[in-house]
């Protein structure tokens, strides 16, 4: 804590789950995939890195802040059939509220995720990787492909209080990006706009009746 309007936390976590598996193969003429040893295993790593600030200058307006980044590992084996993948995601968002009147507050924002990954496909049989690669062989045996994925998202909404309804009518742009993370050459985009309204009617103390529609 900072004062009196400001507030820090700092937070740091993570995990590693193994399962390991054991069987006796197939042979090649019955599905190259699981022939051999058979054997293999789950590997999952993360970690991550989470601050949160907030600013409450007055009574009125607040503001929250969280930032969060860290690696994510994941691998799976099957005798000669492995996938891999690490991925480093920088997660963020922003909120800020605005209590206008005593019947009417505000809030909007921007949430998002920005992720860098690394893929890999090792595989006991070759492939054209032409088709998923440009830059692939047209006979290999595995698979290493980069991608860089944007998603930043910005909303705003309100909460409408009339006697014992409550309207919130908001809306919310969704675009998403994706590029190859060896030309930079943006290979995937999208965006969605999203108006949405819901309501609360409080038929009782200890009773209330809401709903929602939206895209």
């Amino acid at each position: 804590k900072v004062g009196d309007h400001q507030r820090f936390h700092v937070l740091l976590f993570g995990s590693r789950d193994r399962v390991s598996f054991a069987g006796g193969g197939a042979p090649a003429s019955v599905d190259p995939l699981i022939s051999g040893d058979g054997s293999g295993g789950v590997t999952i790593i993360n970690h991550k890195l989470l601050a949160r600030w907030t600013y409450l200058p007055n009574e009125t307006v607040s503001n929250k802040m969280t930032l969060a980044f860290g690696p994510d590992t994941n691998r799976l084996g099957f005798g000669a059939f492995n996938v891999d993948s690490t991925t480093y995601t920088l997660f963020f968002r922003d909120d800020l509220y605005l209590d206008l009147e005593s019947w009417l507050r505000v809030r909007g924002g921007l949430d998002g995720v920005l992720i860098f990954g690394n893929f890999g496909i090792d595989l006991p049989f070759s492939l054209d990787t032409t088709e998923l690669d440009p830059l692939g062989e047209p006979d290999a045996d595995s698979l290493r492909v980069q991608t860089i994925v944007a998603s930043p998202s910005p909303y705003i909404e309100a909460d409408v209080e009339l006697g014992p309804v409550t309207l919130t009518p908001g809306l919310r742009a969704d675009p998403y990006w994706i590029w190859d993370g060896a030309s930079g050459e943006r290979v995937y985009e999208a965006i969605s706009i999203d108006p949405r309204l819901s309501f609360r009617w409080q038929i009782h103390q200890k009773a209330a009746f809401k709903g929602s529609a939206g895209r």
